[in-house]
């Protein structure tokens, strides 16, 4: 369910695009704390959480480094260090991944492979997990295994309505979002936008999957809903949704004081370009690929 929260590099000046994969790397060397294996797990979707958690970091508790890795062992990328709250998202994030990949493993509708796969990668998951547990992080922990129940369920009782799955999935990354966040206004915002973004990805998933969902005969909510997802007014009807769900987002975060420019027009590319591209995309896949 990730792959979609990125921004429009295009769009970014050198300097954005060079704190855009710091941030990344960055996130990848507080993963590795944990468990070096699951830093392959990590995708560019949690630099949106970790730009927030930067945001709300003292500038004393940042730092920037130069750091080789198994990705560039040749060359030293450059990597920010934000500390406990950007290790806090680095945390979620492996949880996350923990309880999908045994989400995957216990499922009886996924293929085979996948659920072979899930179960080779599960003891590393667990590994680490146990790590973020030793640190303190089981609240979230709770939460989000509570929540992936919930989307497991919805899946089994096959909800026809894209909503149902989409809220599940938006107070997950609400309480993701808000998690480190110490002032109760701030706290607040980062909720909403965690909801909205939790949405958004969800829809955009089920979106990007529904062929594969048909010829695999496996849960889509817009299959089990009979929508005729091929026709031009469901597309603009979702996209319309999709662009109210980041307008939401957006409208939370001109509420929060970010004072750094580079962060700020960072989040802004992601919300206000990245994601809508991506949207696009995907609902006019098809047409793109007859004309190319």
């Amino acid at each position: 369910m990730f792959g979609y929260v990125k921004a429009l590099t295009p769009e970014l000046r050198v300097k954005e695009f060079e704190l855009y994969k710091s941030v990344y790397c960055g996130l990848c060397h507080h993963i590795k704390k944990r468990s070096s294996l699951m830093t392959f797990s990590l995708s560019y979707d949690f630099v949106l959480p970790a730009l927030f958690s930067l945001a709300f970091t003292d500038i004393g508790d940042i730092s920037f480094k130069k750091k080789r890795c198994l990705v560039h062992p040749f060359r030293k990328r450059k990597v920010i260090d934000g500390g406990e709250n950007m290790q806090a998202v680095a945390d979620a994030a492996i949880l996350l991944v923990y309880y999908k990949l045994l989400d995957d493993k216990t499922d009886k509708d996924e293929r085979f492979f996948k659920r072979l796969s899930s179960s080779s990668a599960l003891p590393f998951a667990a590994r680490a997990r146990k790590k973020v547990l030793k640190a303190g992080y089981t609240p979230i922990d709770d939460i989000i295994k509570e929540k992936i129940a919930s989307l497991s369920l919805c899946e089994k009782e096959n909800c026809a309505s894209v909503y149902d799955g989409a809220t599940i999935f938006g107070e997950l990354l609400a309480e993701v979002f808000s998690a480190s966040v110490k002032r109760d206004y701030d706290r607040r915002c980062m909720y909403e936008i965690g909801f909205r973004v939790g949405r958004w990805i969800y829809i955009a998933d089920a979106l990007d999957d529904i062929q594969k969902d048909i010829k695999n005969q496996s849960y889509n909510p817009f299959i089990a809903s009979g929508d005729d997802t091929s026709s031009d007014s469901f597309k603009e009807n979702i996209e319309m949704a999709l662009r109210l769900e980041l307008s939401e987002s957006e409208k939370a975060l001109d509420l929060l004081e970010i004072s750094d420019p580079g962060i700020f027009n960072l989040i802004q590319n992601i919300l206000y370009i990245g994601m809508p591209d991506v949207i696009h995309r995907i609902l006019y896949k098809d047409a793109r690929e007859k004309c190319e």
